[in-house]
C-alpha cells in the first residue's frame, strides 16, 4: 500500500467519510489540527518516516501530506 493510499484509508477511518480524494484539503473531511497530528504520528510510525512539519497543515491535500512525509536525502557536508 502506498503512503497516499494509507493516508486516504486513515482519513476515511478517522472521519467516517467513505470517499476521500488525495487532491482535496483534509479539513474538508473534518480533520482538525489534533486529528491531523495523530494521523501524521501514526504515518511516521507505520512507515518509518519523519514529517517536514513546516509543510503539514489541515489545508494541505493528502498528496501534499504524503510529499511532506517522503524521505529526504541526507546531505553529507561535501
Amino acid at each position: 500500500m502506498s503512503l497516499v493510499d494509507w493516508l486516504i484509508a486513515r482519513v476515511a477511518a478517522e472521519t467516517g467519510v467513505e470517499s476521500v480524494d488525495a487532491d482535496t484539503p483534509v479539513y474538508r473531511y473534518g480533520v482538525d489540527s489534533r486529528m491531523l497530528a495523530l494521523i501524521i504520528d501514526a504515518a511516521e510510525r507505520a512507515h518509518g518516516l519523519e514529517a517536514d512539519l513546516d509543510r503539514i497543515s489541515a489545508d494541505a491535500t493528502i498528496a501534499a501530506l504524503a510529499d511532506a512525509l517522503a524521505p529526504v536525502p541526507v546531505r553529507t557536508g561535501d
